[in-house]
């Protein structure tokens, strides 16, 4: 409390004692300020979204149908979600993905549950604890979760879950019996990764077929803990 700015503050030329509301009130008064502040809301959005910034034209597009529809989110919404450049990804890349989304997903594919793999240190370690932001915004930087000792935490919780998934789940329980190639592929799948490139799908296949027939080699686990380590599963 003995923070706050009781006086009087000059904003965009006005001075008053400004308070958030009146401030928000005096931006969509103005139709220049009005479509400022629809361009930088669809701005945020797109960069959310696909981690890129906004095409020009996408931004005067959508935040004229936010300002004609007096700011309702589902509309404008709507119109960036059916823009032709967020359809086909232009300009896109892909967006490593946080601690949470990868446990979560590697749950999701094996089967198991929190209770079977415990995730809770393991993410603290990674970076993000669950309910426990840095600042109320959350977490809005992936690059720190990107260091050579996340990704160690990560090959250990994945190599937990591949255990657990063979020990206690059926996941992948018939690709000893499928030709490299396809235990490559049906492992890729139900990973969700279908868009994987011929060179890391082959990678994997030549991996298979290399270890077949050593001495120790578990197939279900290893081929488990090595696609949930691939490149391709650290992005969505």
């Amino acid at each position: 409390a003995d923070w706050h700015d009781d006086g009087d503050k000059t904003v965009l030329g006005v001075r008053r004692n400004w308070d958030g509301p009146e401030l928000i009130d005096h931006v969509l008064a103005d139709p220049a300020l009005r479509v400022t502040a629809a361009r930088h809301i669809v701005g945020r959005l797109w960069h959310f979204l696909t981690a890129t910034d906004a095409p020009g034209a996408v931004l005067d597009a959508v935040a004229q149908v936010f300002v004609a529809s007096s700011f309702p989110v589902r509309p404008m919404l709507r119109a960036l979600l059916l823009r032709e450049e967020f359809l086909t990804g232009i300009g896109s890349r892909p967006i490593p993905r946080t601690p949470m989304e990868y446990v979560a997903d590697l749950q999701r594919v094996t089967g198991l549950r929190s209770g079977d793999v415990r995730p809770h240190q393991r993410l603290r370690q990674m970076g993000q604890m669950p309910f426990q932001p840095p600042s109320p915004a959350g977490w809005d930087d992936v690059s720190t979760f990107i260091s050579a000792s996340a990704f160690m935490t990560r090959a250990a919780h994945a190599r937990l879950v591949a255990v657990r998934a063979q020990n206690g789940t059926t996941f992948l329980e018939g690709i000893p019996e499928q030709p490299p190639g396809d235990a490559a592929l049906t492992a890729l799948r139900a990973c969700g990764l279908d868009d994987v490139s011929a060179a890391n799908r082959q990678l994997l296949q030549d991996y298979v077929a290399a270890q077949r027939g050593q001495r120790g080699w578990q197939e279900r686990l290893n081929v488990t803990s090595t696609v949930a380590l691939s490149p391709d599963a650290q992005v969505g």
